[in-house]
């Protein structure tokens, strides 16, 4: 089992409203990976690894939390300015991203 599902219960799995900016608010499942959600919601980012890798599914984070797992390989600029990789943030409670 990885480490980081002993410090996030995915079991336990809430509905979270994800608003993007400029295209509307839909409801998604806080175990299931941003990126997922986005692509049921009929939205995706461009995307390669989905391992949280190569940086192309990064979203801006303007509000809300979100679990990245330590394994999500986040530059530390991208978290001083608020960057999350969406095929790896799992949403914690309702947040607000830019595309």
């Amino acid at each position: 089992m990885c480490a980081w599902l002993d410090a996030y219960d995915t079991s336990i799995e809430k509905e979270v409203t994800i608003t993007v900016q400029g295209k509307g608010s839909f409801v998604a499942k806080s175990g299931e990976p941003l990126l997922n959600s986005l692509e049921r919601y009929g939205l995706s980012t461009e995307n390669a690894c989905r391992s949280g890798e190569c940086s192309l599914c990064r979203v801006k984070l303007i509000s809300g939390e979100v679990f990245n797992p330590h394994e999500s390989k986040l530059r530390k600029s991208d978290r001083k300015f608020s960057w999350i990789h969406s095929c790896v943030a799992f949403p914690t409670s309702d947040i607000e991203i830019s595309i």
